[in-house]
């Protein structure tokens, strides 16, 4: 298995990883969030410090492909645990 692999189920709650089609849509838009707010504040500190319009345009690209690789993995977490103790709440335990 690889680093960024999701078991199908929960190996001691039997909890399904992919409970529908669509479900990850939610940890897109997490994913897309945290990156931003990692991304602007930089951008706007590059900005200040006057470096090359050429960093300016690299450096989102850049960051994403460091940081939002593990951004979209971990926001998959995120969102599997706040469905999960969500569920959990409506279903009285």
């Amino acid at each position: 298995k690889g680093l960024f692999t999701v078991n199908p189920r929960c190996a001691s709650c039997n909890h399904d990883f992919n409970p529908e089609p669509g479900f990850y849509l939610g940890a897109m838009a997490v994913s897309f969030l945290l990156t931003a707010i990692l991304t602007v504040p930089s951008m706007v500190m590059l900005k200040i410090m006057d470096v090359e319009i050429a960093v300016l345009i690299a450096f989102p690209f850049i960051e994403f492909l460091f940081i939002g690789t593990f951004l979209l993995f971990y926001s998959r977490v995120l969102w599997l645990h706040v469905e999960y103790r969500m569920t959990h709440k409506l279903d009285g335990h």
